[in-house]
């Protein structure tokens, strides 16, 4: 799991496993299904996510 260009690239997630979104208030910003090997999820930039799918947990800064 990485950021580029705007958006936070998902790779390699299980195929159905949800990803979670949330802002570092701990805001549910989006809830996206795993449909392919790599899922390109666009966010404002300038700001700080915590990514979440499975049982494993990101911090990414935009």
């Amino acid at each position: 799991m990485y950021s580029e260009n705007g958006s936070i690239i998902v790779q390699g997630g299980k195929l159905g496993n949800l990803v979670d979104i949330y802002s570092v208030s701990g805001s549910l910003l989006q809830k996206i299904k795993i449909t392919d090997h790599i899922v390109r999820i666009t966010v404002a930039p300038q700001k700080i996510y915590i990514v979440k799918t499975g049982n494993k947990s990101f911090k990414i800064a935009m």
